[in-house]
């Protein structure tokens, strides 16, 4: 707080507010937090919509190779040859 100077803020053409320095740091620190908080709030959304997006596929995945696991066992008892049972012989 020993920036008791004054500064001029140029806040648009042909506006101009002046304030003391200390208050002008202030300032921009609790804006830059607010953006940055901002940011991280966006990221986050945009990993959990690629984050569902990916579960999505994969649970799409997991039931075509589900479906192909229960045509190959149907095959598989298809092509075993039928036995007679062990105390016959």
């Amino acid at each position: 707080m020993e920036n008791a100077e004054l500064g001029t803020i140029n806040i648009v053409p042909g506006v101009q507010v002046q304030a003391p320095i200390a208050v002008e740091l202030l300032l921009a620190v609790g804006i830059g937090g607010v953006f940055a908080w901002i940011f991280s709030i966006w990221t986050q959304l945009q990993r959990q919509i690629l984050s569902s997006q990916q579960v999505r596929q994969k649970n799409v995945q997991i039931r075509e190779l589900e479906t192909k696991v229960k045509q190959y066992q149907t095959e598989i008892q298809s092509m075993q040859p039928v036995l007679p049972p062990a105390g016959d012989a």
